[in-house]
């Protein structure tokens, strides 16, 4: 049995380990998840921004009056006679000029079609003073399709006209509450669509979005945001408490059935204990009552008139020690003191000490000294067998729990009108943790446990019972190997 219960015991805290891995394996996995939501939220939200930034940036005009710029776009197919392909070239021409500048008007003047005439024809003649005429070619091979390229030459005209600044979609950004680190530069080759690299670490997961302002000009801007953790759990809020308390509740109900099964195992324990126990003390007086009926049907020793007192005495005294035997059974199954029945006498104590002392079973191989300090004059108020009782329980646990050699003292005196009993003895001892429980039902102290005595741990709750009963108390002192020492307070 005990090698199941170990076993039992393996599996447990395997399961539980084995529980506590699967769900750390899923809670973990559930935030992987719910950072990359975090992710693609932010992620556009992040492109919502930069396209309104550009809309913002389009819809601004120049400043200086009269300043105008005119673009055109125009792809040509080139043939590579080597490698016998076609390719994508597109040439941007950008003009701009200022109208007052190039005819020498004044800035209050105000433009007329004859001016504007004007400089169109100037525009179509070789003399294009204070023109600034730009022509940029860029080769757009591997661009995904012709609706890109134009959408591209657009972006450079504007880049041209209004650049992209860190200031100007960090504005935005920030009134989003959106934290980032921004940075314009260069790309190594044209980046036609925008990207999301994703966070590498868990502890400190921070994300990059890759936009290119200006495809045809190799120009990108790269905005780091870091994932704020907190928020990430906050939103997990439900299903961490959900999580928690399945959890607690699992290992809980695991425990509790193998709390259950330690509790059945040490109660079939205590039963093998009890009735073991019970054998234990029926056998002496019954192999003592068996003897004397064996002596009481020879004629011979029924004739010797001492003998046959001896024996008559010897049958008086077991059937009293099994009357005693089933009263303590009995009263030991009562819940409270009120239930204990007593019956009050007046005696002297010496005597039943004497008569715990001559009656008392020292094992084989044992040396034991039962000193008796009571005055022989000393009498109490009591009930003398539940007296009896009480003491021969604590004489026999001194010796049961003691080494090859032990003494047993008895003291007894009168204290403000209480009789004080003590019994101390050189046995085992207890821890102080141990005194505190001693008296409790079927608990057994770790010494009691080591001697690797059949107990059931009810002996001493059973002494307690009988002094309560008596209205008095019970009180031990013990030092682990130093013995000890048990008092008891009966008021008279």
């Amino acid at each position: 049995m005990e090698r199941r219960i170990k076993t039992l015991y393996i599996i447990t805290i395997v399961a539980i380990l084995a529980f506590l891995g699967v769900q750390t394996y899923w809670l973990y996995t559930r935030y992987e998840y719910s950072l990359t939501e975090h992710e693609n939220q932010t992620y556009s939200k992040i492109l919502d921004l930069l396209d309104e930034y550009r809309s913002g940036r389009a819809e601004q005009t120049d400043r200086i009056p009269g300043q105008t710029r005119q673009t055109s776009y125009n792809v040509d197919m080139i043939s590579d006679m080597k490698s016998d392909t076609l390719s994508h070239r597109i040439k941007v021409q950008s003009i701009v000029y200022n109208a007052y500048d190039l005819l020498g008007l004044p800035r209050d003047h105000i433009l007329t079609d004859e001016d504007k005439q004007k400089i169109q024809d100037l525009l179509l003649t070789d003399e294009k003073k204070g023109v600034d005429n730009t022509i940029r070619t860029f080769d757009t091979q591997n661009a995904p399709n012709d609706a890109s390229i134009w959408s591209a030459s657009r972006n450079v005209d504007l880049e041209a006209q209004n650049p992209f600044t860190v200031a100007g979609i960090d504005t935005l950004l920030t009134a989003a509450s959106i934290n980032a680190d921004i940075r314009l530069t260069t790309a190594d080759s044209m980046i036609w669509q925008n990207r999301l690299e994703r966070h590498t670490s868990s502890v400190r997961p921070t994300f990059k979005v890759v936009h290119p302002y200006s495809e045809l000009e190799l120009k990108i801007v790269e905005i780091s945001c870091p994932i704020k953790i907190s928020a990430v759990i906050a939103g997990m809020t439900d299903i961490l408490v959900i999580a928690a308390a399945i959890s607690a509740l699992l290992i809980v109900c695991l425990l509790w059935q193998f709390s259950t099964i330690l509790k059945q195992n040490r109660l079939d324990k205590m039963r093998n204990d009890f009735v073991l126990s019970m054998i234990h003390e029926l056998k002496r007086p019954l192999s003592t009552l068996k003897m004397c009926v064996s002596g009481i049907e020879n004629d011979a020793m029924m004739a010797d008139r001492s003998v046959r007192h001896e024996l008559m005495t010897s049958t008086r005294d077991a059937l009293d020690n099994l009357s005693a035997y089933f009263s303590r059974l009995r009263d030991i199954s009562f819940n409270t003191v009120d239930q204990i029945p007593l019956n009050t006498t007046h005696f002297r104590l010496s005597e039943v000490i004497g008569k715990i002392r001559d009656r008392i079973s020292v094992p084989a191989g044992k040396n034991v000294s039962i000193s008796n300090s009571c005055p022989p004059d000393m009498e109490i108020t009591a009930d003398r067998i539940h007296i009896y009782n009480i003491l021969n329980n604590l004489i026999e646990n001194s010796i049961k729990y003691s080494g090859k050699n032990v003494t047993v003292d008895i003291h007894c005196r009168t204290n403000a009108g209480n009789c004080m009993i003590s019994v101390s003895d050189t046995g085992y001892g207890m821890s102080a943790t141990d005194c505190e429980k001693v008296f409790d039902r079927f608990f057994r102290s770790q010494s009691a446990i080591d001697s690797d005595q059949p107990g059931m741990g009810l002996g001493l709750s059973y002494v307690r019972l009988l002094v309560e009963a008596h209205g008095g108390s019970i009180d031990v002192s013990s030092r682990k190997g130093k013995g000890s020492c048990f008092t008891i307070t009966l008021p008279q």
